[in-house]
């Protein structure tokens, strides 16, 4: 009499889920790198803008026209410009993101006078 055995459905289930498992892996870790990337720019960005607020806040206290400086920002160098346009002050920051390319933000503010 023929033994029923299941030992190979066992194992063609166990290549299957596996070829299933690696296939859901292989699939979200390009979106997961992805979003991770993404998030750093946003983050990076966020600090730029940051660094030239507070720039343009110490410009407010003391009244040297046009800036132009070279920083180092959580291990980005970062390049501000401050000059005056009219009846504002017009401040630009740029730097090079993650994927090294060059990225830029700038802000007004009034003047103080």
């Amino acid at each position: 009499m023929l033994r029923k055995s299941n030992k190979g459905y066992f194992l063609l289930d166990a290549v299957f889920s596996f070829s299933l498992f690696l296939t859901v892996i292989v699939c979200f870790l390009p979106v997961i790198h992805h979003i991770k990337l993404e998030s750093t720019i946003i983050n990076t960005r966020l600090m730029m803008i940051s660094a030239l607020y507070s720039e343009m806040q110490h410009l407010k206290m003391e009244t040297f026209i046009p800036v132009e400086r070279e920083m180092t920002i959580n291990h980005h160098h970062a390049w501000i410009q401050i000059e005056d346009r009219n009846d504002v002050w017009y401040g630009c920051i740029r730097w090079n993101n993650v994927r090294g390319e060059s990225e830029d933000a700038c802000l007004l503010a009034p003047k103080n006078e």
